[in-house]
């Protein structure tokens, strides 16, 4: 198989690009680890908050109606100071600009669903998948699906797969420059199905940080700073 585009991750970042690439004429084949089904690509909870650019973006591919329709404007940010008195960051008064509360759920369903309109190649549960060449003017990409070994030429491979993702080996180590900053500490989430606070708030605390966020108006998302050594098992309800 030959394409201009060779596209690693068939998550949002992955299928934006390749819906972008598409609109401007110009050829992609997207391969994607997992399974697309609610299983797990479709089923995977993210982010959930876009930023007013990122928005507008959707918006000029014509990935942005049911995110109007259905995602909760958010003017600001509300920040807590250990004891002292709350303060509301207005992103809207001081830039005119926005956030959305959508989440990549839904972006992912919209991307699948347009690439699948357009005819776009978007090929899941394709394993092993390692990237060859790729400081040369002939990269290509070979991968496992139904028991056989398959290959995709391109002139570009764009990996759009994360830190586990086997593009970030694949660049050669003399052109590779990696920047990491380990924190002592970790994350706790949870989701819980009652509507969310007013505002993202971001709390500090002498414990730590906590975090109050939204997924849909029926789904709240919540975090507190925790020990890199906790298991889930250390957390009872009552201790979140």
């Amino acid at each position: 198989m030959k394409t201009q585009v060779c596209v690693i991750g068939g998550g949002p970042a992955g299928l934006m690009l390749s819906h972008m690439l598409h609109q401007n004429g110009i050829d992609t084949v997207v391969l994607e680890r997992q399974s697309k089904d609610k299983d797990y690509v479709l089923s995977r909870i993210r982010a959930g908050v876009l930023e007013h650019d990122a928005a507008q973006l959707l918006r000029d591919y014509g990935l942005g109606a049911r995110m109007d329709k259905m995602g909760k404007v958010k003017d600001g940010t509300q920040i807590l100071w250990r004891d002292k008195e709350s303060h509301l960051i207005d992103v809207k008064k001081w830039t005119g600009k926005h956030m959305v509360a959508w989440g990549q759920t839904y972006i992912t369903e919209d991307l699948y669903a347009a690439r699948e309109r357009d005819g776009g190649a978007v090929i899941c549960e394709a394993k092993n998948v390692a990237l060859h060449e790729v400081d040369s003017e002939a990269p290509f990409v070979t991968y496992q699906k139904d028991g056989r070994t398959e290959r995709i030429d391109a002139r570009y491979i764009a990996g759009c797969d994360g830190y586990h993702g086997p593009s970030r080996q694949a660049i050669p180590q003399h052109l590779r420059r990696s920047y990491e900053r380990v924190y002592p500490f970790g994350w706790l989430g949870i989701m819980v199905e009652k509507p969310p606070l007013e505002n993202f708030i971001y709390a500090y605390h002498s414990d730590g940080m906590a975090m109050a966020a939204q997924r849909n108006p029926q789904l709240s998302r919540y975090y507190a700073q925790a020990p890199v050594s906790d298991k889930i098992e250390d957390w009872s309800d009552d201790r979140f």
